[in-house]
């Protein structure tokens, strides 16, 4: 596997405190790679490591295999958009563009060219109100626009949803997954749903260290959940089939799930219950409208590793 960027025993103290702990972390070329925690866990302060924003106390930072060094490496690899974007209110997208062109010693028709790309991108191709105007949504598309304009090979993207609503979210998380496959996209946040949706490698932290670094499919497999979803035709029924299941041996807890009208079952073997359960079902004469294995989330494996730090 090639690796795009990669950190070793990379480390951040205020003071006492110890903000990022020692992480040593891989990034897969090509990936979209999500940094996971709470808030204080530590990810922003290692994006702006990542980003030649903040010198690391100690540890090294590679992209490519070649080592960057605060204050000296000025690296166009890379694309920074912070959570919450803030540009010059009076400027047009547009201008912004061409400002941000000009800062990375571009000019000319290939620029003009590179900004349509890009405004066509992000949807803002038609848009010629000044920053200050536009939503939430717009500034977050227009950050990305303007953290590709020097065609990187890294996108860094800090809580690109946060506080965005249902609509610029979706824009939002659309835009990323178009750039999958382009380029590598590392992303933090703590909407572990967000993540779940669009990353394929995640690496999870609190307190400053790593607890986590895996793709989402082995991450899933290892937090595999003995438990299974019940639904029927009414409450009645499925009151019916909780008091049926609960008294049998091989069935740890049985749960009623009132906002969604069904039964988490939780059993000591999930194949087996895959067969008795429909068939003690049938004899009862109680349908199933509904039988499936619960997938584990994202949600659960945090706060399993959490707890058991």
């Amino acid at each position: 596997m090639s690796y795009i960027l990669e950190t070793g025993q990379l480390c951040k103290k205020f003071g006492a405190f110890t903000a990022v702990n020692n992480i040593t972390v891989k990034v897969p070329a090509l990936s979209v790679y999500g940094i996971l925690g709470a808030n204080g866990a530590g990810k922003t302060t290692t994006l702006k490591m990542l980003c030649g924003l903040s010198r690391p106390t100690s540890g090294s930072i590679r992209i490519d295999g070649e080592e960057l060094q605060f204050g000296k490496t000025h690296d166009s690899r890379l694309g920074f958009v912070p959570d919450v974007p803030q540009y010059y209110k009076w400027m047009k997208p547009r201008e912004l563009m061409l400002f941000v062109g000009n800062l990375h010693h571009k000019q000319g028709p290939s620029l003009t060219s590179r900004i349509d790309e890009l405004l066509h991108k992000v949807g803002l191709e038609g848009c010629n109100q000044k920053i200050g105007s536009l939503s939430r949504g717009m500034k977050q598309r227009l950050g990305i626009a303007q953290a590709l304009i020097s065609e990187p090979t890294i996108l860094v993207l800090d809580e690109p949803t946060s506080a965005l609503d249902p609509i610029g979210r979706s824009e939002v998380m659309d835009l990323i997954r178009s750039l999958a496959g382009e380029l590598t996209v590392l992303l933090s946040s703590h909407n572990l749903h967000d993540v779940e949706e669009i990353c394929d490698r995640i690496l999870m932290m609190d307190q400053g260290r790593v607890i986590a670094d895996d793709s989402l499919l082995s991450i899933k497999s290892q937090f595999a959940l003995n438990t299974l979803e019940l639904q029927t035709e009414d409450m009645y029924l499925l009151q019916s089939a909780a008091s049926l299941l609960s008294g049998h041996s091989e069935v740890l807890e049985v749960e009623i799930l009132e906002d969604k009208q069904s039964l988490s079952i939780s059993v000591v073997n999930l194949r087996a219950a895959q067969i008795y359960i429909p068939s003690m079902m049938s004899s009862a004469g109680i349908p199933l409208s509904l039988f499936k294995v619960t997938e584990p989330t994202l949600e659960q494996f945090f706060l399993k590793m959490v707890t058991a730090r």
